[in-house]
């Protein structure tokens, strides 16, 4: 599901952040800034790292066991 790391999210949370508090007057109305801050809180607290796999081996694919994504 994620291009990104969690790493690479916290980084980009955190740029967003500053720019809210550094331009207040403007950023903490802005519906699009708090939808990307809002969007990025979600991709980072549903992060999963896919460490559990279940192979299946007819099929060639693995399905991560805690949020279930088909990894191909």
């Amino acid at each position: 599901m994620n291009e990104f790391t969690k790493g690479e999210l916290l980084i980009m949370h955190l740029a967003i952040i500053r720019d809210i508090n550094q331009f207040a007057h403007i950023l903490k109305t802005s519906p699009s800034v708090l939808k990307l801050r809002d969007k990025l809180e979600t991709m980072i607290d549903n992060y999963c790292e896919h460490k559990n796999k279940q192979y299946y081996d007819k099929v060639d694919i693995y399905e991560c066991n805690k949020c279930h994504m088909v990894i191909l």
